[in-house]
């Protein structure tokens, strides 16, 4: 192989990571439509997570915080959790779309490194194609039960990538704060301790000596989420990954991620997932997801 082409010129090469992106990101749900000219138009809800989509082709319309926006092919728009929203195709010309259902502490903070947040939902991709390329991707990794969250991660990662290079070329990678890296803290104690059923608001703020209402004013306002919630869904998230395994049912998953009492972890997934944690381990619903 001496012929073989060199990756670099330097023979030696390193670069140091200092933008420090954790994985405080869980992909719930990918998908893809393509909606009909008599379709009904989603009527005014609330969701309880992050939705971006991604409009492949065709027109529509986007309302949120009673402000409407007009959506045509290579536009995207963000649904914020907790927010009054709707949206409809264009009678005439109905759109197609691929979208993307997440949570996580750093939910916020990856749609602001595109310059999507509740105050400016919507924006026109100026080259689209390599994003559309990239979705197609998203959406066909998602057809493989291997490694399902790591495949499609990746993909919504470059995605992400690449729509931040395009929107701000010249700015330096974001610096945290102190109060930010206090919570990254906080992130990391849940992620080692969630099994803990005593792992809570009060334990953690006694943990890191904050009073309980500043931590959780604080956490609310770098990641978007309360504390109670993020615990939740990062122990949901970890229930999914231990139910994807044929020999672990609905108790052992419930007590490996701190619930004693596995009626109520039943009752708190079905509430996420829409779908009972029983349901979720049968091979014929991983089969369609």
């Amino acid at each position: 192989m001496k012929n073989s082409k060199s990756v670099l010129k330097d023979k030696v090469y390193f670069k140091f990571i200092l933008d420090n992106f954790d994985s405080g990101f869980f992909p719930l749900v990918v998908g893809h439509e393509i909606c009909s000219s008599d379709k009904e138009k989603w009527s005014p809800l609330i969701k309880n997570h992050f939705f971006i989509h991604f409009v492949l082709n065709g027109r529509g319309f986007f309302t949120i915080d009673k402000k409407s926006y007009a959506i045509s092919g290579g536009d995207l728009f963000l649904i914020t959790p907790n927010t009054v929203c709707s949206w409809e195709p264009d009678r005439a010309d109905p759109w197609e779309y691929i979208w993307i259902e997440f949570n996580g502490a750093n939910a916020k903070f990856l749609c602001e490194t595109i310059g999507l947040k509740r105050e400016t939902p919507a924006y026109t991709v100026k080259n689209f194609e390599p994003v559309r390329t990239e979705l197609i991707k998203m959406i066909n990794a998602s057809l493989s039960p291997r490694l399902l969250s790591v495949r499609v991660t990746a993909h919504i990662y470059l995605i992400m990538a690449m729509l931040s290079e395009e929107r701000f070329p010249y700015e330096c990678a974001r610096s945290r704060s102190r109060g930010e890296l206090n919570m990254r803290g906080v992130i990391d104690y849940i992620e080692k301790n969630y099994a803990n059923p005593a792992t809570t608001l009060d334990t953690i703020g006694k943990y890191f000596h904050f009073n309980s209402s500043y931590l959780s004013r604080a956490f609310k306002k770098f990641t978007g989420i309360t504390l109670k919630k993020y615990i939740t869904n990062f122990r949901m998230q970890k229930a999914c990954e231990l139910l994807e395994h044929d020999d672990c049912n609905v108790t052992i998953a419930a007590f490996s991620v701190g619930y004693s009492d596995s009626l109520y972890f039943s009752r708190l997934f079905k509430s996420l997932f829409h779908v009972a944690p029983s349901r979720y381990t049968s091979s014929n619903y991983k089969s369609q997801n």
